[in-house]
């Protein structure tokens, strides 16, 4: 019989948000908006914190290998033994100003980053090179710690979903409330395909994925899709009761977070396991009575490791495991 064991409340403070963790059987690694990294140890149920503070807005986190990396805003990349004792810094060489870096986003898979800037400010064609007219975007690989760059005509108006080394799925914004579904792929020179043009009457669209067999995408907050482009064809896998908040994919198993906390994990596009964090026994009431849970409106996450279930909330991170 499955069961949910409640794990471990790492607490934050209010308005210090997690912004990036990973986890596997042994810990998780996490960090924050202000610059600091903690570690949290399964067996032994201890949490500690790195004694250095960044200065930039901790971007990336990445347990790969026996090794631990890192990526502070869009500057630095750090290596980190997996005891998180002893670290190599790689500053990223790009250009750097503080109008670049306020509008540059940090998409990271595995120990790849892609760096990219969103839409212009201020009639400033941010991140846009000069001699080409095109969009900059760097690609740093922290394992081997080398780098590339791209020029490539990206869409004005735009929202990256998601990154996978050489594809950026990404869901573009036209007039008339048309929106397409594309994939840049960072070959030499780098290629936009459209995959989907979604109707106009859908409102929104949010947590788009790469999938095994095409791409994961939330339609109007609740629908769960599934698109093949072999087969041009799209298909709903779970329609929810509340809005969800977080999404993950790994090997094959979806896992979706609902904003009462209700975590749904899907394996071949069935529901295999369902519950709710606030009923999992040895909750903290806290957390109970507070009842809401994700109201500020931050990137929430959830990811799913093995037997290991971790959730980023508004108060902090909530660890959990499945046992059979």
């Amino acid at each position: 019989m499955l069961q949910i064991k409640f794990d471990k409340w790492v607490k934050i403070r209010i308005g210090e948000p997690i912004t990036a963790f990973d986890v596997d059987n042994n810990m998780i690694i996490f960090g924050a908006i202000s610059g600091y990294i903690g570690q949290y140890l399964y067996n032994q149920n201890e949490l500690r914190y790195i004694p250095d503070v960044f200065e930039e807005i901790i971007r990336g986190v990445t347990i790969e290998q026996e090794k631990v990396y890192i990526v502070v805003g869009d500057v630095y990349g750090y290596i980190f033994d997996y005891q998180m004792r002893e670290s190599h810094q790689w500053k990223f060489e790009r250009p750097h100003s503080p109008p670049l870096c306020s509008s540059t986003l940090s998409l990271c898979y595995k120990t790849k980053t892609l760096l990219l800037s969103v839409a212009p400010t201020q009639n400033k064609d941010i991140g846009v090179d000069i001699s080409t007219k095109k969009n900059s975007l760097y690609l740093f690989d922290l394992q081997n710690q080398d780098s590339n760059t791209y020029y490539a005509d990206m869409p004005l108006l735009q929202v990256p979903f998601d990154f996978k080394g050489d594809q950026l799925l990404m869901l573009e914004y036209l007039k008339e409330a048309k929106k397409k579904l594309s994939i840049l792929y960072l070959n030499d020179p780098p290629q936009v395909n459209i995959l989907l043009d979604i109707d106009p009457k859908i409102e929104y669209i949010s947590h788009g994925r790469f999938v095994k067999d095409g791409i994961l995408f939330v339609e109007n907050h609740k629908i769960v899709k599934i698109y093949n482009p072999i087969e041009k064809s799209q298909k709903a896998i779970k329609i929810t009761k509340q809005q969800i908040v977080a999404l993950d994919y790994h090997e094959n198993e979806i896992t979706l977070l609902e904003y009462d906390g209700t975590v749904t994990i899907l394996a071949k596009e069935e529901q295999i396991i369902q519950f709710n964090i606030l009923k999992v026994m040895q909750i903290p009431q806290e957390l109970v009575k507070h009842k809401y849970l994700f109201d500020m409106g931050y990137p929430y996450y959830i990811k799913k490791r093995d037997k290991r279930i971790v959730i980023s909330h508004d108060l902090g991170l909530l660890s959990f495991t499945l046992q059979m």
